[in-house]
């Protein structure tokens, strides 16, 4: 198998920035998954089409490993999936516009709660109307 010259987020996946990096999820195929910050930094990278060559660690933040590892996982759990349309290259823009979204939307102290707080939101209800 062939890998593809671009890679971008695949459509319709959310993420939610957490302390230990992020919650990803889609709903068809139904999915949650848990990402460590190189897997979240990568995704949020890959907002658009991008080739397959790794980005310098002095724009990303990311050793040559960890780009390869994150790019990998994410490509095996469904997240990245191959673009049509021609790649961009990571410039060191992208990279500070993911840094802020990271930084903004990481809570600063661990959440109290269990996991599972994070997932009942976007699990249908089973409860029915009073009203």
């Amino acid at each position: 198998m062939e890998s593809s010259p671009a890679l971008v987020r695949s459509p319709g996946v959310r993420v939610r920035c957490a302390h230990f990096g992020s919650l990803a999820w889609r709903t068809r195929p139904r999915g949650i998954y848990r990402l460590d910050a190189a897997a979240t930094t990568a995704l949020l990278l890959h907002d658009r089409p991008r080739g397959n060559n790794i980005p310098p660690a002095a724009v990303t933040g990311l050793t040559e490993q960890e780009w390869r590892r994150a790019t990998a996982g994410l490509r095996d759990q469904g997240l990245l999936v191959p673009a049509a349309e021609a790649p961009s290259a990571i410039t060191p823009g992208d990279a500070r516009e993911a840094r802020q979204v990271l930084r903004d939307s990481t809570p600063r102290v661990p959440v109290l709660k269990p996991l599972w707080a994070h997932i009942q939101p976007f699990t249908r209800c089973n409860q029915h109307c009073v009203h």
